[in-house]
């Protein structure tokens, strides 16, 4: 009874449980329709108005750990994935190139947006997965002077700028499919919530809404989607295939390597030097050896060697979504509920 009436309180003052719970909950998550990417806050050029989602192409080293022992992907297997990435295109909210002169990555461009990240996961079944874990994901603005262009055969010139945000997560359900055992290929989904370090380092913020206020204010939290595919070409025979390669270290034959089909295991054109020079947070994050042709010949990380590890180059989308702050009257009118309920109780209790 006395159970009954409280509840009857709390929802007349609209905090029954799934109610007050859920605007934190991925599912209020709203579209960020326009923001601004204030590069002139991080002693880049002006500001990019306007912007609704940025596309990119990376490169990942994608380890797996075979638990099974059934030399391929299937379910329970765990995986963690190393990958560095560089936006190429601004687009506007009517999906526009909006891409300011002198971005890219090109001889004469003078600034850039890159990311490096790291995530780790586990297979529902041999064609699908999950995301567990975003271990890391930060993004760097590279500008003039000094301005280095990304090369994807050194992955240092993807860290070498200015630290303007950071992300952890994920911040929902994320994940993907791969299109079979031996096979690099298919799309990955990862949302992941965004902090602008850009206003811990000089009091600015790099993300602002289109009328100039810091994102951080009116949404809460910020969250970024990176939305990919394998990037895949036609072989000799005209087929589509990915662009990567598998080395099954726990295979019968000793370091074998399994190229897909018109694959290339030196596609991503990652080479010893820059991949397994610390890249990922220091000596000994990310080791291996490759032959001449840059096979990855064995991999492994600080938790010991991977079973099969994978060189793959994506391309994707980054959008952002928030989950609106309280308005003040909002804001008021939950605190007189809580006080409402306060006196409910001390009521109870003079009874």
């Amino acid at each position: 009874m006395k159970h009954g009436r409280l509840m009857a309180v709390l929802a007349s003052i609209g905090l029954i449980a799934a109610g007050f719970t859920g605007s934190a909950h991925a599912a209020t998550l709203v579209p960020i329709d326009s923001y601004t990417l204030n590069f002139a806050g991080a002693g880049g050029p002006a500001n990019v108005t306007g912007v609704n989602n940025l596309q990119f192409r990376a490169s990942s080293i994608l380890g797996f750990r075979d638990l099974d022992n059934s030399h391929s992907i299937s379910t329970g297997d765990t995986f963690q994935d190393y990958t560095v990435l560089r936006f190429t295109t601004i687009n506007g909210l009517v999906g526009n190139d909006i891409t300011p002169a002198g971005y890219g990555a090109t001889a004469t461009s003078t600034h850039e947006l890159t990311v490096k990240a790291a995530f780790s996961g586990h297979q529902l079944t041999g064609n699908t997965y999950q995301i567990d874990t975003v271990n890391r994901v930060e993004f760097y603005f590279d500008h003039a002077p000094g301005f280095t262009p990304s090369d994807f055969t050194h992955m240092t010139t993807f860290q070498d700028g200015t630290l303007v945000e950071t992300a952890n997560g994920p911040a929902a359900p994320s994940g993907g499919n791969n299109l079979g055992p031996f096979v690099p290929d298919g799309t990955i989904d990862v949302f992941a919530r965004l902090f602008d370090e850009l206003h811990k380092s000089n009091g600015q913020f790099f993300e602002l809404s289109d009328a100039g206020i810091p994102l951080e204010v009116l949404f809460n939290p910020v969250v970024g989607e990176f939305n990919a595919n394998n990037v895949v070409t036609p072989n000799a025979a005209g087929q589509n295939v990915a662009q990567g390669c598998l080395n099954d270290n726990a295979g019968g034959t000793t370091n074998a390597t399994i190229c897909t089909p018109g694959g290339k295991a030196g596609a991503t054109g990652f080479t010893h030097a820059t991949v397994f020079g610390g890249a990922f947070g220091g000596v000994g994050s990310l080791s291996g050896t490759q032959d001449a042709a840059a096979h990855i010949l064995t991999l492994s990380d600080v938790n010991g060697p991977f079973s099969f590890g994978f060189e793959t180059r994506s391309d994707g989308q980054f959008f952002k979504f928030g989950s609106p702050i309280p308005e003040p009257s909002t804001l008021l009118l939950l605190g007189t509920g809580l006080a409402a309920v306060g006196l409910w109780f001390h009521r109870r209790r003079t009874q």
